[in-house]
């Protein structure tokens, strides 16, 4: 996730969660961001944010309170913990007495990816333990990363097609250097693309005007000023398609940049 989403996360959190932990703090972040839903997790030391995680997480948690989001994320991509003789997958703000101080992952197969947070002080007195948990989970990053992949290829929810005219008569001396058109802008899932002639370059840029602005493609059409030309786009969950006058004239994979 890039540092400047992060920062407006932390800076203007839409909910918040925060709870002392000693001297320091826990906090729950979360934020919609471009239709995405951000959770960030962190300690606050010393009025320090220290982030241990920022994720994008389901759409579904979006108006609960951050603590209850965190629970939910964690019971639907944690990995099964346990701590003394306590087992789960989250748990908040919970002391017991335990004959073990033993605090492992149990249902965790050797190629699985995992994040795991456990804010627990454990206090021996003789044959038991005197345990305090905080805040504690471990999250499968295997299966998170599965669906965040699945939400990625699924983000344009319906095949689409975008067409428009060059018009002589409406766009006098378009495709000529010096002269710049807007064609059409439109939504690919939650991106924006925006179609402009530059001179006689046709470009492609996604979300145009903002700090995520990216060039996804320049092409120079064959076009005669004297006659009207129609071009097309057409995209679904795995290509953009240009056409210019009925004709393929450039494609490429939209996962490159979504």
């Amino acid at each position: 996730m890039k540092p400047e989403t992060v920062a407006v996360v932390i800076e203007s959190p839409d909910n918040q969660h925060t709870s002392s932990i000693g001297n320091d703090s826990v906090s729950i972040l979360t934020k919609e961001i471009n239709s995405e839903l951000i959770m960030i997790y962190g300690v606050i030391k010393e009025n320090v944010f220290e982030v241990m995680f920022a994720f994008p997480i389901p759409q579904n948690l979006k108006e609960l309170n951050p603590l209850k989001a965190l629970e939910l994320f964690a019971t639907e991509f944690g990995l099964k913990f346990q701590i003394g003789h306590k087992k789960g997958k989250f748990m908040y703000h919970d002391a017991f007495w335990s004959d073990s101080d033993q605090i492992k992952i149990i249902d965790s197969e050797s190629s699985d990816k995992s994040f795991t947070s456990f804010f627990v002080k454990i206090e021996p007195h003789g044959s038991k333990s005197r345990i305090e948990v905080h805040t504690a989970f471990a999250l499968n990053i295997n299966k998170y990363e599965s669906w965040l992949a699945k939400q990625m290829s699924t983000m344009i929810i319906q095949p689409g097609t975008v067409t428009f005219w060059i018009d002589p008569e409406k766009n006098p001396k378009a495709f000529s250097e010096g002269i710049n058109y807007h064609w059409v802008t439109f939504g690919l899932g939650t991106e924006q693309c925006t179609i402009a002639s530059e001179g006689t370059n046709l470009v492609a840029t996604m979300n145009a005007g903002t700090d995520r602005e990216l060039i996804i493609f320049s092409v120079i059409p064959p076009v005669d000023q004297n006659v009207k030309h129609m071009v097309a786009v057409t995209f679904d969950s795995t290509t953009l398609c240009l056409y210019f006058d009925a004709e393929l004239l450039h494609s490429l994979n939209i996962t490159d940049f979504i």
